[in-house]
């Protein structure tokens, strides 16, 4: 089925959670992690990278608002939407929680040598993630993580892990197309009509 054909639920930020970020191959934002390296700067996976103080960084979206994402829950496709103002509580609340402390591969469990160095919204078009490489609209969520583990560094930049995916726990409701509901309430007219 189409992705634009499917239902679409919006997040709500009440009773919602991201308790952790996982670093993996596909994320589900199409959102890739900037890469930051003193040695190579702006290539396709771009790292940061200083050798002498050890330091090398990603950087990229968590979550980009309004962006349809395909969920796929024991055969019931769906896609899922965060909007802005729900993104911005969603990422405070998930560092006033310690999310930024747990994080995974692949969704596969705790996955060390990686952590949160900075968290923020992108407010507005002169943003430090443009200066960064980071092509994103107002209101997404950006993480640039301190990369400690020298194998997942190499996993980094040989494609391998690519982006940003939450872990988390979802209060949806449905968004229902308002030109649908216009005509669904037509065809009701009509139907009276030829009674």
């Amino acid at each position: 089925m189409g992705k634009s054909k499917l239902k679409t639920y919006r997040v709500l930020a009440e009773d919602s959670n991201v308790y952790a970020l996982s670093i993996v191959t596909d994320p589900a934002v199409e959102s890739s992690v900037v890469m930051f390296n003193k040695e190579t700067p702006k290539v396709e996976v771009k790292c940061f990278k200083d050798e002498e103080k050890k330091k090398y960084q990603i950087c990229g979206a968590a979550l980009i608002p309004n962006k349809e994402i395909y969920r796929n829950m024991d055969g019931n496709e769906f896609n899922i939407v965060f909007e802005a103002d729900t993104i911005e509580k969603l990422a405070h609340k998930f560092l006033k929680d310690g999310g930024n402390l747990y994080m995974t591969k692949n969704h596969d469990g705790y996955c060390s040598g990686i952590s949160v160095a900075e968290s923020w919204i992108k407010m507005s078009e002169n943003d430090k993630s443009v200066e960064l490489g980071l092509d994103v609209p107002i209101g997404t969520w950006i993480v640039l993580a301190q990369v400690d583990s020298i194998e997942l560094w190499d996993e980094l930049q040989a494609g391998k892990l690519t982006g940003w995916s939450i872990e988390s726990f979802v209060n949806l409701e449905e968004i229902i197309n308002k030109k649908e509901t216009d005509m669904s309430k037509q065809k009701e007219e009509n139907m009276k009509n030829i009674e």
